[in-house]
């Protein structure tokens, strides 16, 4: 150990160590910041990303004319609703994420053909982590469906929903 000796006092080596400490430490604190601010923006753009593709395949799925009732946006017929499969989405659409669609006859209507929700989906039900899903993203839009006779047919309001999940 050396140690240089004047009128202004000791320097040497240890008593550098904890001035380097504390530079390091300030240097690792501002680093792990930046980085998790980094991270935390990334993840914020990405989650934007898909909430915007689930809106796309929402629209999408509001023209399909796997779905439409004469080609008429936003009504849907009921046959066609009730024979449509995840493979027609897919042959279709060439999702780039698992799905759900889900629809419902919301109408007051006393009798409906679609008495209970046409759920269709594909893939691995999205994760869970202590009770909450992870990375689903869900969109949701009012259409109608077209019942044929009674006496002669009837729209009935209903939703549609989308959810999308890696």
């Amino acid at each position: 150990m050396s140690h240089r000796m004047g009128r202004r006092g000791v320097a040497g080596f240890l008593e550098e160590v904890p001035a380097a400490w504390i530079v390091i430490t300030a240097l690792f604190l501002f680093f792990a910041a930046l980085f998790s601010g980094l991270n935390t923006f990334e993840k914020r753009q990405q989650n934007e990303t898909f909430a915007d593709q689930a809106s796309l395949f929402l629209q999408d799925l509001r023209g399909y004319s796997n779905l439409t009732y004469q080609g008429e946006v936003g009504v849907f017929d009921v046959f066609k609703v009730v024979n449509l499969t995840s493979s027609n989405i897919t042959y279709d659409f060439h999702p780039a994420y698992d799905f759900r669609v889900v629809i419902t006859d919301v109408s007051s209507y006393p009798h409906a053909w679609l008495n209970q929700p046409r759920i269709i989906e594909t893939g691995a039900p999205p994760k869970t982590l202590n009770g909450l899903t992870q990375g689903l993203v869900t969109s949701e839009t009012t259409v109608d469906i077209w019942f044929p006779g009674v006496p002669y047919g009837e729209y009935h309001t209903a939703t549609l929903m989308v959810e999308i999940w890696d």
